[in-house]
Formats: structure tokens, C-alpha cells, sequence
């Protein structure tokens, strides 16, 4: 990351992977702020509703579905087989593990990690 901004013209595109949501949210920024276009990735299995909304920096895995209407901030993770519900908002850097549910018109907090399996209702 100390030669990030010499990177810019090589490589104008980038995303951060990582799972935890405090670093992630980090590096995103640091991304932003040298001037990278930050990308959303989605998997070929995934499904994501042309209402949905994804912002900057986003990864929809394999299988994982992402609802109408719903709003994922920037840097949010759907893991394996997640699944958001219609007009859901995620707050930036949240990350959803693999077979997590989000309800119907949940808004989670900024960096919330909800884990595998787990429901938010």
C-alpha cells in the first residue's frame, strides 16, 4: 500500500477482498482517495435485480441473490448463497457470510457482519 499512488496509470482499477470490515473499509478508502476506480464484482451464479443498487468496491458471490430495491453501500460483501430481501440497505463495509438472510426493508448499520446462516429480521 506505500506505492499505491505510482500504481494509478498501471493498473486504474482495484477492489479490496478482504473479510474483515474494519480493514476493508480502510483500503477502500485508501483506493478512493489515490484515485482507482473501484469496481463490483458479481459472480456469474449470483443474482442481482436491475433495481437493486451496488456502489463502488461491492462483491456478490456465487449463488447469493440481492433483492429489488435493496441498497448496498460501498465495500459490502453478499457472501456464498446470501440473500437480501427487497428494500434492504446495507451500510457501507457490511459483510454477509455464506446463507445469511436479510429480511424484507432491514437497514444494517455500517460495517455489520452477520453471520452464516444467521437471519436479520
Amino acid at each position: 500500500m506505500d506505492d499505491i499512488f505510482n500504481m494509478t496509470e498501471s493498473y486504474p482499477e482495484a477492489i479490496v477482498a478482504l473479510g474483515n470490515n474494519e480493514t476493508r473499509m480502510k483500503y477502500h478508502n485508501r483506493l478512493k482517495a489515490a484515485g482507482f476506480s473501484v469496481p463490483v464484482l458479481i459472480h456469474p451464479t449470483a443474482y442481482v435485480s436491475p433495481d437493486a443498487v451496488l456502489s463502488p468496491g461491492c462483491i456478490v458471490r456465487a449463488k447469493a441473490v440481492v433483492s429489488r430495491y435493496a441498497r448496498l453501500d460501498e465495500a459490502c460483501i453478499v457472501n456464498v448463497g446470501g440473500l437480501i430481501d427487497h428494500d434492504c440497505v446495507l451500510g457501507d463495509g457490511c459483510h454477509v457470510l455464506m446463507g445469511a438472510v436479510i429480511r424484507n426493508e432491514v437497514v444494517l448499520p455500517e460495517k455489520t457482519w452477520l453471520a452464516s446462516n444467521q437471519v436479520a429480521e
